[in-house]
């Protein structure tokens, strides 16, 4: 090995070592398989993969927008736009990951780029990870969004973290207001 190859492995750890300090989002599987997604390393579990956020960076355009809470299920629900398609979603603080179903993905053009198991309140299943071109919310357009497909069918969406950590997010009672930083 000369010391070409040094200086480029050394290259190499250092740019690794700054990714994953700057905003990893690592991908983890316990021993059922269920998958988590946290920004600390695995400890105890299997990695399943990682990635710096924003190597596909969320873009976006200014604006704001409003959800109000829904008297059905006193959840606060917003329209929305993704890739264009319009739905409900509901907007989850919460949440880590902004989420849709599999019949939403195909009809949104939002296709999957790896499965994984994931385990939620109503139990565990498959699951992809994709990415959406565009979620408008109100004025507000993020661009390249990534989110998760899940494998049940329901009406409704969940714009959670990787979404909403573009944004200001305010309550004052039963509304919340978006607005880009």
């Amino acid at each position: 090995m000369n010391s070409f190859h040094v200086i480029l492995i050394a290259c190499a750890l250092a740019i690794s070592s700054f990714c994953a300090t700057a905003d990893t989002l690592y991908k983890c599987a316990d021993e059922t398989g269920a998958v988590y997604y946290q920004a600390d390393k695995c400890k105890g579990m299997k990695e399943v993969a990682s990635k710096a956020i924003g190597t596909e960076p969320i873009t976006s355009e200014a604006g704001t927008a409003t959800a109000h809470i829904s008297s059905v299920t006193n959840t606060f629900l917003i329209d929305a736009k993704i890739n264009g398609k319009p739905l409900t979603m509901t907007l989850d603080t919460g949440a880590f990951s902004t989420a849709i179903s599999e019949a939403q993905a195909k009809e949104f053009g939002v296709l999957c780029h790896s499965q994984h198991m994931i385990r939620t309140p109503t139990g565990t299943g498959t699951a992809c990870d994709g990415v959406a071109r565009t979620i408008q919310i109100g004025s507000i357009t993020l661009h390249n969004v990534e989110l998760v497909i899940l494998p049940i069918a329901h009406t409704g969406a969940l714009l959670g973290q990787s979404a909403l950590r573009q944004m200001k997010v305010e309550q004052n009672g039963t509304t919340m207001t978006l607005s880009k930083f």
